[in-house]
């Protein structure tokens, strides 16, 4: 039965995927690849967990959704009331999680468990596949606006090795990654000013709920930095600031806006509480890390000073961390590899940055900067595990990989080697 039921869903996976490639008929040389990466990342993602660590997060969500669905099937009122308020009927089975953005998660993984029979593997085909439709529905939405960048969006948001993996199988970010690649394709519709279909705004709802339950500051930071790029759209019809220098005051100053918002969004998000989280997060894996794989910052303490002297090695941290050298194990050492990369590519891309300032999309490029310095200094100082900093990243790499792809010497090697893949025409 379980062979069998693993086939029987791949192949539904396969034809809604067949189906969906058709709609991109020049890019199905980049499809399904990325697709059957993603799909044997959610796998190799399973098999790390279950022979090499024993134990995880995965393991947990796939055994107390199992519980669940078994609830489903013997008391379906009592499993729908539990799904809504979170509160078991007695009697219960006791589940593994209590934390709210992991029983919602649990509540998902259950609904998956009770047509996929409890199969792990089969859960996480079904994952990485969410996973990749957001990823890809981000490159077409790129590709129909900005289709020169369509060799940077596929290798940004498809293909990146870290990225692709912490993103896909049994796993909060294969959902949260999919829900925020979902609301960025949105996003630019919105920016471009273009209409977005009644079902749209639906699965937007959906999307943005999702991600809040699973991943909230992503979804914090995100909708700060979206609804403060959609404001100042409007703002600049009105004012029509020429200078660069100028356009970003007029978003720094209706970015306050949405921040604020934010900030009155959650507990742990009000002014007088976020800094006192972040140092009380990195005091709380400082104690359970071993001092090789952390990453100290000097006097950090809840205080805007301390927060603003500690975000430049934060933010480099973030992005370009660990080094080879301060790699100890597989995954490490794997992670060191993609960031040595990395920082050549910024080198790179830092030698043009200054010519960004002439394209028409540089208040774009800015809004998706703020994205990622915001959300990389935020979940470094307070998550400065190497290990679990590598897992968190996954919100914000893809978009940094794409800036750094987007850079002129960079896209026009990237487009050379793309236009030879696929033929991509509009």
């Amino acid at each position: 039965m379980t062979v069998f039921t693993l086939l029987l869903h791949m192949l539904l996976i396969g034809w809604i995927a067949y189906r969906i490639s058709l709609q991109e008929p020049g890019l199905q040389r980049v499809f399904w690849p990325a697709l059957t990466v993603r799909l044997i990342s959610g796998i190799a993602l399973g098999l790390v967990y279950w022979l090499y660590y024993g134990v995880g997060d995965t393991l947990a969500y796939a055994q107390d959704g199992a519980a669940l669905a078994a609830v489903a099937k013997h008391d379906p009122g009592a499993y729908l009331k539990f799904l809504w308020t979170s509160q078991p009927a007695q009697p219960w089975p006791v589940l593994q999680t209590n934390e709210p953005r992991a029983l919602f998660m649990v509540k998902l993984v259950s609904l998956f468990s009770l047509v996929c029979f409890n199969n792990y593997w089969t859960i996480a085909l079904y994952f990485s596949f969410l996973s990749f439709l957001g990823a890809w529905f981000l490159v077409r939405q790129i590709g129909l606006r900005l289709p020169a960048l369509v060799p940077a969006a596929s290798m940004a948001f498809l293909f990146v090795p870290s990225a692709v993996f912490w993103s896909s199988g049994v796993i909060k970010e294969s959902l949260a990654l999919a829900a925020l690649f979902f609301l960025t394709g949105i996003f630019l519709k919105l920016w471009f000013g273009e209409k977005v279909a009644v079902y749209q705004w639906l699965v937007l709802l959906l999307a943005a709920w999702i991600l809040w339950n699973l991943k909230y500051y992503f979804a914090a930071i995100f909708f700060a930095v979206a609804v403060a790029g959609l404001l100042y759209k409007v703002a600049a019809r009105v004012l029509r600031p020429a200078r660069f220098g100028t356009q970003v005051l007029v978003w720094l100053v209706v970015f306050i806006i949405p921040l604020g918002i934010v900030m009155a969004s959650r507990p742990n998000f009000h002014p007088d509480r976020i800094f006192t989280v972040i140092v009380e997060n990195y005091h709380a894996y400082s104690k359970i890390s071993s001092s090789e794989d952390l990453i100290r910052f000097s006097t950090l303490s809840p205080g805007a000073g301390s927060m603003v002297a500690n975000a430049p090695w934060a933010l480099f941290s973030g992005l370009f961390r660990p080094f080879l050298w301060e790699a100890h194990n597989v995954l490490q050492m794997a992670a060191a590899v993609e960031n040595l990369f990395l920082f050549v590519l910024f080198c790179i891309a830092l030698s043009s940055a200054w010519a960004h300032r002439r394209s028409p999309h540089r208040m774009l490029v800015f809004s998706a900067g703020m994205y990622i310095l915001l959300l990389c200094v935020f979940i470094t100082l307070s998550t400065p595990n190497f290990g679990t900093l590598s897992r968190y990243r996954c919100g914000y790499i893809p978009y940094f990989v794409f800036l750094l792809l987007c850079s002129p010497p960079v896209l026009r090697i990237l487009q050379s080697s793309f236009n030879r893949l696929v033929l991509f025409k509009r």
